[in-house]
């Protein structure tokens, strides 16, 4: 099972990152490809930032949306998840994750781009598009995490590190009682509870089979960093750092049921959105938890389709895309992890278990 769950399809490219040379894993996606080696110039270009726990992968319902598809859809993972090759040390950061992802950006030859990140993935997103504002064309950001951390998040954060670092060190291999309690917490996190959801699970699988080779005992700096460091020590950006934006717009996303930030948190992110002038539409999804890119795929993708197309005066509807369903670049690594081509968000699975592929 280990050995069919490698990912053949990766593309890769060596990019000259913050902690030394390291090797991005990178998918793009066009109107007729699911595996493209470069963009179609004549189209918008999407970037998407992961969350930090698991990669790339978790936005299929995005790469499969025919509407989406008819942009250039691009994503990646960052050092230290999902499929990317390369060392951290203690010094790494957010800050350098937003650094790395714009070398990456110049190292794919990518034009301006609209942004699109969900939790952490906003924070780098949003790091870049100040830093490096003639990249950006506008930014929908899903529960984001842009302001300081609330210190019960923080606690609950530290207790899923310290966790998954006590199961790393067990001298059984994997102690699978703390690995479980780490899992469980984390998908609280982001779905309120352990979701019946069969896509979930599929996610949730993944994502854990490829921390155990990422977050062993011999790399617990890389589970420090994306389980607990790059997510407690944020900052908000400064209202000079926000006026870089410009005119950009920003479409901001959040979920009424997010069990770790209340609306009112996620409208301070807003507030300083709009005292910087930045153009900002605010969408709160009733009863959505933080995972709302799968847990609600279809309303966040209508949010970003809609902003791109209101903002790119070269768009024209390609009528060769259809209405189905795209092939994705994730497609069989998936299937083998065990999901089913279904874009029915409620299939459910009998029960939530983890499942350690051997």
């Amino acid at each position: 099972m280990t050995r069919e769950l490698e990912f053949k399809e990766a593309r890769y490219i060596d990019v000259p990152a913050t902690q030394g040379r390291a090797s991005f894993h990178y998918v793009i996606a066009t109107p007729s490809e699911a595996s493209a080696t470069r963009i179609d110039p004549n189209l918008p270009t999407v970037l998407l930032f992961s969350p930090t726990f698991s990669g790339a992968f978790a936005y299929q319902r995005q790469f499969r949306d025919p509407q989406l598809r008819q942009f250039n859809l691009v994503s990646f993972d960052y050092l230290g998840q999902g499929h990317s090759r390369g060392e951290i040390s203690l010094e790494y950061t957010a800050a350098g994750m937003a650094e790395d992802a714009a070398r990456l950006m110049e190292a794919l030859s990518l034009p301006a781009c609209y942004f699109w990140g969900e939790a952490l993935g906003t924070y780098i997103a949003i790091q870049v598009a100040t830093r490096y504002p003639e990249r950006c064309r506008g930014l929908v950001l899903l529960s984001p995490l842009c302001t300081e951390e609330i210190p019960e998040v923080a606690h609950g954060r530290r207790y899923i590190t310290d966790n998954w670092i006590e199961s790393a060190q067990s001298s059984e291999g994997v102690d699978h009682e703390a690995l479980w309690a780490a899992v469980r917490a984390a998908i609280i996190l982001a779905c309120g509870e352990p979701s019946p959801s069969l896509f979930t699970r599929v996610v949730s699988n993944l994502t854990v089979h490829l921390a155990l080779k990422l977050w062993d005992k011999d790399h617990l700096t890389a589970a420090e960093l994306m389980m607990y460091g790059a997510a407690a020590n944020r900052r908000s950006r400064s209202p000079e750092e926000l006026r870089q934006l410009g005119d950009r717009p920003v479409a901001v996303v959040y979920g009424t049921a997010d069990i770790a930030y209340s609306p009112e948190h996620h409208l301070i992110f807003v507030d300083q959105l709009r005292k910087a002038d930045v153009p900002v539409e605010v969408h709160a999804l009733e009863g959505a938890p933080e995972a709302i890119h799968f847990m609600r795929a279809k309303e966040v993708n209508s949010i970003l389709y809609d902003l791109v197309v209101a903002h790119s005066p070269e768009f024209k509807q390609n009528p060769l895309v259809g209405d189905e369903p795209l092939p994705t670049a994730f497609d069989r690594l998936l299937r083998v992890a065990g999901w089913q081509e279904d874009e029915n968000e409620a299939v459910q699975c009998e029960s939530f278990d983890v499942k350690l592929f051997s």
